[in-house]
């Protein structure tokens, strides 16, 4: 709805024209509600002829219309009818809308059972239906109903009104009569325009400072307005002001400033500006403005990293990162080359890049040119196939360093399990020389029991040879795991050493020995002191045992029953034989 006017005075079209009899009074309120034509309006009379006896729009009363302050063609909108008097106790009211000219303006409708419609002498009438006296509330009424504007500007519109602010006694004495009038001024228009102060197009190749373009904003309305300016394209802008406010008819410059920044790359940029009336957001004005960069070309080059190896194994090859940039303002693509002191590739060969885009390319030496020791210069250089002049290059270098180097394997197991390693046990090892120069290397045992067929060997690079380990049985007597390691040192660089490691394990074996320390017989014709013998127990196998003892006749007892022994170890026990025992033999 549109905006509403409020309109306090103490006029409006006197609603219950009570007939000069109570019988009239009566119809009014109840009926048809009051005749037409007594609002106030021009060549209209009104309430004031029948309900007579006080003064019109007498003090301590009030009839408010609330109307649109401006309408617009076709629109529909509230409208609010309020009387009030202390004391009173029953209200009516009549209301017509016209132009300049006295004709009827707009349409009324009602909104709800307190009003009703009339029409006379080509004219349209609102007024309070019986309901809509409310009777018996006191000191106030208000009716609400709808009004449509004319579907054209047909100029001011004049809303009249009169209101009876009654006392409910079906008489017409008591009451009293306001009049009251509210204009609905014509639409207000707004509009808006918006021009270049100058050229709205540039050229050039470096806008790294920006651009401005200067515009004027007229207000081409009939009413003040705030006008609101906004920026849209290819290009990020910026305007002096976001809005103005203009009286009607006036006009303001604001500058439009594109950053260097979003003027970067080679292209047109277009920016439009858009001015947009507040009061009316359906009324815009727009310019555009068309920025040019022209290419520029240009190309940098430069390593990710060091650009300088040393390194002791280039077999492999040596890589070099490198980052090729496009600097100019336009796409471009680059040819990159290389040259030098040893084969070299540098993979893409060639990249497409957007403007200030960048791509890490790498530089491939071959690992067969650098087998040799010593500096190997390779350069590589960017051309821009936009511009062949522009160029850049960068240099590598890679220094190769003697290289020292051992592997050592076992041929064949690097373990063995055996119960009998009393020959001793032997494994196959090779030594290869992984540097890249001739070395020496010597090796050594982790056993001083174990040896080597050789404790140094002299290679050429790459070269090979093989060398026996040897574990004696002696060292491998007892039931257990023996390792042995074996490491190979370079003599060229003593950090270099490769190491194996050999397990060898022997599986226990089980044996016991028996034998008596002396005779096992004796002869006597006097035992009644008993007889003893002495019995040697020795383990005979290759690992810790507990050995138990018996005799045959339980008349005979020995010293121990068990015995506790290492590998090879021996203990004596006791075997007696009582003498009563002996005596009955």
């Amino acid at each position: 709805m549109a905006y509403l006017k409020n309109t306090l005075s103490i006029s409006v079209i006197l609603l219950l024209i009570l007939a000069a009899s109570s019988s009239s009074v009566l119809a009014f309120s109840f009926g048809d509600g009051p005749p037409d034509g007594l609002t106030g309006a021009p060549n209209e009379g009104n309430c004031t002829q029948c309900h007579a006896g006080n003064t019109l729009n007498a003090v301590g009363g009030a009839l408010m219309l609330t109307v649109p302050e401006n309408y617009s063609p076709g629109v529909e909108y509230d409208i609010i009818v309020n009387l009030s008097r202390t004391g009173q106790s029953r209200w009516g009211f009549e209301m017509t809308a016209l132009n300049s000219n006295g004709a009827r303006a707009g349409t009324f409708a009602t909104a709800n059972a307190n009003t009703q419609l009339s029409a006379e002498n080509s004219k349209q009438y609102i007024k309070h239906t019986s309901t809509g006296t409310a009777r018996g509330k006191r000191n106030a009424n208000s009716w609400t109903f709808k009004w449509t504007a004319p579907s054209t500007n047909i100029g001011p519109i004049t809303f009249y009104a009169a209101g009876n602010a009654a006392n409910g006694d079906f008489g017409t004495s008591g009451d009293y009569i306001y009049t009251q009038k509210a204009t609905s001024d014509v639409p207000i228009i707004y509009g808006v325009t918006l021009t270049g102060v100058g050229t709205l197009t540039r050229r050039t190749t470096n806008a790294s400072a920006g651009v401005r373009y200067t515009l004027r904003v007229t207000n081409t309305g009939n009413t003040d307005d705030v006008i609101r300016l906004s920026s849209s394209g290819n290009a990020s802008a910026t305007l002096s002001q976001t809005s103005v406010s203009l009286a009607a008819g006036a006009s303001a410059n604001v500058r439009l400033m594109i950053p260097g920044t979003a003027l970067a790359a080679a292209g047109d940029y277009k920016i439009k500006v858009t001015a947009t009336s507040q009061g009316d957001s359906t009324k815009t004005a727009e310019v555009s403005t068309t920025t040019t960069i022209l290419p520029v070309y240009s190309v940098s080059l430069a390593g990710v990293g060091t650009l300088t190896r040393s390194t002791t194994d280039a077999s492999a090859g040596v890589r070099y990162t490198l980052r090729v940039t496009n600097t100019g303002n336009t796409n471009d693509t680059i040819r990159l080359t290389a040259s030098g002191d040893a084969t070299a590739t540098v993979s893409p060969a060639s990249v497409s890049l957007n403007r200030g885009s960048s791509r890490t390319v790498t530089l491939r030496v071959s690992g067969a040119a650098l087998a040799q020791a010593g500096d190997y210069a390779v350069k590589v250089k960017a051309t821009s196939q936009g511009d062949s002049t522009k160029t850049a290059e960068v240099a590598t270098t890679t220094t190769i360093l003697p290289v020292y180097g051992i592997t050592l394997v076992g041929v064949g197991d690097l373990t063995t399990e055996t119960a009998d390693a009393s020959q001793g046990v032997t494994y196959t090892l090779t030594i290869t020389n992984t540097g890249n120069t001739s070395d020496t290397i010597n090796l050594a045992t982790s056993e001083n029991a174990a040896t080597l067929s050789q404790t140094s060997v002299s290679l050429a690079s790459k070269a090979s040879t093989n060398v026996t380990l040897t574990i004696p049985g002696t060292a491998l007597a007892t039931a257990g795991e023996y390792g042995v390691t074996v490491t190979a040192t370079s003599q060229g660089d003593n950090t270099k050493t490769a190491e194996v490691a050999t397990t060898t394990t022997i599986l226990p074996v089980y044996d016991v020995i028996l034998a008596g320390v002396g005779s096992l017989t004796t002869e006597t014709s006097d035992a009644s002191q008993g007889v003893t013998y002495t019995i040697n127990v020795t383990n005979n196998g290759n690992t810790d045992d507990v050995i138990n003892l018996a005799s045959s006749d339980e008349a005979a007892t020995l010293s121990q029953t068990s015995v506790s022994l290492a590998s090879g170890a021996s203990a004596e026990v006791i075997l007696t034989i009582a003498g009563d025992v002996l005596a009955n033999a």
